[in-house]
C-alpha cells in the first residue's frame, strides 16, 4: 500500500515537472517568435527608408529639365 502512494507522489511530481516545462517551452517560443516578428519589421522599415533618402538625394527631374531647356534655348 505504502508503495502504490509513494508511486503516484512521484508520478505527479514528474507530471508537473512536465507541465512547468511545456509552458516554460510555450512561453519561449512566444518570446522568439515575437523578437523575429519585431527584426523583421525593423529590417524592413530600414530599407524603406534608405529607398526615400535614395529617393531624396538623387537630382530633381524639374532643375534637370529646366537645365536641359536652357541649353537648347541659349545654343
Amino acid at each position: 500500500m505504502n508503495n502504490k502512494i509513494i508511486y503516484k507522489l512521484k508520478n505527479q511530481k514528474g507530471s508537473v515537472t512536465l507541465f512547468v516545462l511545456i509552458v516554460m517551452i510555450f512561453f519561449l517560443i512566444i518570446l522568439v517568435s515575437l523578437f523575429a516578428n519585431t527584426k523583421t519589421k525593423i529590417i524592413e522599415q530600414e530599407k524603406q527608408i534608405a529607398i526615400i533618402q535614395k529617393e531624396y538625394e538623387t537630382e530633381n527631374i524639374n532643375q534637370t529639365m529646366k537645365h536641359k531647356y536652357d541649353e537648347i534655348i541659349n545654343q
